[in-house]
């Protein structure tokens, strides 16, 4: 009778057990010659604390759906602005000196290389049409030490 009960408990209580939902960096399936099991790679909850005049946040974040980024950042006393962001298409970098010859590059997250080119009048209008989704790095060099990264990501 012990044993009946020790099969049943064995059956019936991982079913009760839930898992874990949600968004996970990596996972897989693996087996060994005991069993197999599935595994998942990342945080899923994350501790907070706030106070008056701070935050503080440890953990996993994952960027909002509705977050819309306007970057503002200046480079040799030249503002350059970059809009929408995120973007599905296209991104338009804007600078505030008509005359500024700046040099970009454009690469995906892991450094490899997409476009590159020279601002024109003030502005410059990248096609990110066939680039998949995902998150970009834009370079804009602003003299031969200086330049400035801006974060891109890219969705449909």
């Amino acid at each position: 009778m012990n044993r009946l009960i020790q099969i049943l408990l064995i059956l019936f209580v991982p079913c009760a057990v839930m898992a874990q939902q949600n968004t996970v960096v990596a996972g897989g399936d693996a087996s060994g010659k005991t069993g197999s099991f599935s595994y998942s790679v990342g945080q899923f909850v994350y501790l907070g604390e706030s106070n008056e005049d701070e935050e503080m946040v440890a953990g996993l974040q994952q960027v909002e759906d509705d977050e819309v980024y306007d970057y503002n950042k200046m480079c040799d006393d030249v503002q350059i602005t970059i809009t929408p962001n995120p973007t599905p298409d296209y991104i338009t970098v804007y600078l505030n000196d008509d005359f500024a010859k700046y040099r970009y590059v454009l690469t995906d997250a892991m450094g490899k290389f997409c476009t590159e080119g020279e601002f024109s009048d003030g502005y410059e209008r990248l096609n990110l049409m066939g680039l998949s989704n995902g998150v970009y790095v834009l370079r804009v060099f602003c003299s031969k030490d200086e330049s400035v990264i801006f974060k891109i990501i890219k969705r449909r």
